[in-house]
């Protein structure tokens, strides 16, 4: 049940070992919150539809599953199959309000020029204003969780907020800015008060060791839109090993006898009917399955008694449509003093060369994803959180954030003309 990521990847491992799988979905698309969404009526003489990403798709080289997921879905032209559609970001930039921005290398330096932006980099974060005790005293306690067991991991840092083992409270404003908040919200679309340390500190940990891998990128992209370069192959080979994919199912309920599930109701065209299977996987989000668990399931699996009372915060990407392509960077950039918690990425010069050129209108020169992570902090256009904003104030609010940080110090990177096309809402997901 669920035909997004944890769906499609359970299917997969169980057709390669000889099951008969079937896979219910409610939307009419796979892929879930990692899907495309296109923007309607948007494509003109032939052409196709805007494609509308959740901000965009990012493969940070620790990451090993998925990829190993990826390498083995065939895809025309790719001897590693979809995986050969992840491309490298070369640089990361911390975007300030008012300030030139920070660049660093997403990498071990490969190149004279990425010795040179890295060398740079580093002084310019020494403007950061972070007392050099206090980033001697982060660095310690990452070593310290470098250096901890697994034991020590499971029962001591997941019960401490990232925040406290930091030691956030007694710290700077611009500790907390950077190094507690900043950081954590644009990595994990978590807060740092509330987040574990062995989430937060170890997601932390592989990204920084990740720079440490001599001709290995840190930053990873797709090459194109999601559907097109990931899913759509993904869903054809499953089919190809006998999968059935059932689209427009909403799972209704599960019923038990005695300690196990002996059928599902699910509906499909406003029809219920039951399902009846050898073995069930919920591959569904924590706030989709936790009003479908019932006394008698908790019971049986009394770990799941707690799943209701997960706490969880939206993240959410808008895009816009550009005439004139604006670069920024060549990968992820944090604009880091925004309330707003945005990141962004500049899609064409990822994207296969004329990829462009088959969607909308023809005018379409270049796409600015922005993942927006805090949608309860007040903005500064309107005064109001992200939750409480209609549409039109969020593109203008956001997009009045990224000038903040980009047209700086004479700096023009961002033009109003330039967004004459639509902007578009992106697929949503919630970070736990």
């Amino acid at each position: 049940m669920g035909g997004g990521i944890g769906g499609l990847s359970a299917a997969h491992e169980l057709a390669e070992r000889g099951f008969r799988v079937r896979v219910f979905e409610r939307k009419s698309l796979f892929g879930g919150k990692a899907r495309s969404v296109e923007v309607p009526n948007t494509g003109a003489n032939g052409r196709k539809n805007l494609p509308g990403e959740h901000g965009f798709r990012f493969f940070p080289n620790f990451y090993e599953h998925v990829t190993d997921t990826m390498k083995r879905i065939p895809y025309p032209g790719n001897a590693a199959g979809v995986f050969g559609n992840i491309v490298p970001g070369t640089r990361a930039q911390i975007a300030r309000e008012g300030k030139m921005s920070v660049i660093a290398v997403a990498g071990h330096p490969q190149t004279v020029e990425d010795w040179v932006v890295a060398l740079r980099g580093v002084c310019d974060s020494a403007d950061l204003g972070i007392p050099e005790s206090e980033v001697l005293f982060y660095v310690d306690r990452l070593l310290v969780l470098l250096t901890s067991c697994e034991e020590r991991r499971v029962a001591e840092y997941e019960k401490i907020p990232w925040w406290d083992y930091i030691d956030a409270r007694d710290k700077s404003a611009a500790y907390q800015q950077f190094l507690a908040r900043g950081m954590t919200r644009s990595m994990v679309a978590i807060r740092a008060e509330e987040g574990s340390t062995r989430t937060v500190g170890y997601i932390g940990l592989q990204l920084a060791l990740g720079l440490t891998k001599i001709g290995e990128r840190v930053d990873r992209l797709l090459n194109g839109p999601t559907n097109e370069v990931w899913i759509e192959p993904w869903v054809n080979y499953l089919r190809s090993w006998g999968v059935e994919f059932h689209s427009g199912a909403l799972l209704k309920s599960f019923h038990m006898d005695g300690s196990r599930i002996s059928r599902l109701t699910v509906e499909q065209d406003g029809e219920a009917f039951d399902l009846t299977a050898d073995h069930y996987i919920a591959a569904l989000p924590a706030e989709a399955i936790a009003p479908l668990l019932t006394e008698e399931m908790k019971q049986a699996a009394p770990s799941m008694a707690n799943i209701g009372r997960l706490k969880t915060a939206w993240m959410n990407g808008i895009q816009f449509y550009l005439e004139r392509d604006v670069p920024v960077v060549n990968g992820h950039t944090i604009y880091i003093d925004s309330p707003w918690a945005l990141t962004s990425i500049s899609q064409r010069q990822f994207w296969k060369t004329s990829t462009l050129e088959h969607y909308g209108d023809g005018r379409l020169g270049g796409i600015l994803s922005i993942d927006i992570s805090d949608w309860n902090s007040p903005g500064i256009l309107y005064g109001k959180p992200a939750m409480h904003c209609t549409a039109e104030e969020i593109k203008n609010e956001v997009w009045a954030q990224l000038k903040n940080h980009l047209n700086v110090e004479g700096a023009r990177q961002l033009e109003d003309e330039s967004r004459k096309l639509k902007c578009n809402s992106g697929g949503n997901r919630r970070a736990n």
